[in-house]
């Protein structure tokens, strides 16, 4: 893209951002997922994948209509953010922890997906004024140097910026594959253009690409 491009320049941007970056693109109040502990086996689970474990269980079995149930169920209180009725229909279903076979729950809660550290070195948890994330993605640090990129590269729209880089996740359960390991890396390009050509450009990249 970069190479046999002329519209499109390469950054690598920041790792650490400023908390409002994420505050204002919505991953600190809206990047997490619902999780729930057995206290038994001190497991830890995302509700969503524990409760589509057992659908599929139940599929297996022959209840086609049971599991059916079970999700809309399921779709319906994660849309109203309803822990307390996502812990009911666990211990409803009698859904049991792989591990130690048992139903004890604790409460539902949210787990935020950034990873989180201070800045300085007299920094405290409990200081928001020095917390930063690491990115979870890269689209951010293009946006926010949008015009540092426009002015020193000379750039007219349209054009686009790409980059390759680190992003992190603190997934609960990282598994050893591409989209959900912890540290991994990613390739982007957001292309910049003139608001009411977005048609023109569509029809430009796609025969490009045919």
């Amino acid at each position: 893209m970069t190479q046999l491009q002329d519209n499109i320049v390469g950054i690598d941007a920041a790792i650490f951002m400023h908390p409002t970056t994420w505050k204002a693109s919505g991953h600190v109040d809206n990047f997490n997922d619902p999780m729930i502990d057995n206290k038994d086996s001190k497991k830890r689970y995302r509700v969503d994948h524990l409760i589509e474990a057992h659908a599929e269980a139940l599929k297996e079995e022959g209840k086609e209509k049971e599991a059916d149930e079970l999700l809309a169920s399921m779709d319906a209180l994660l849309a109203k953010d309803d822990f307390a009725g996502l812990k009911t229909l666990i211990e409803s279903n009698k859904i049991k922890c792989a591990i130690s076979g048992t139903v004890n729950w604790t409460d539902i809660r949210q787990f935020n997906l950034m990873f989180a550290t201070e800045f300085g070195s007299t920094a405290s948890s409990d200081d928001e004024d020095n917390k930063v994330y690491l990115r979870p993605e890269t689209a951010q640090g293009i946006f926010v140097n949008f015009l540092n990129v426009q002015k020193t590269g000379r750039m007219r729209i349209p054009f686009g910026i790409a980059q390759v880089g680190k992003a992190f996740r603190n997934e609960i359960v990282a598994r050893q594959f591409i989209f959900r390991m912890r540290e991994f890396e990613q390739m982007e390009m957001q292309f910049f253009i003139r608001p009411g050509t977005q048609k023109e450009w569509y029809e430009h990249w796609k025969k490009e690409k045919d």
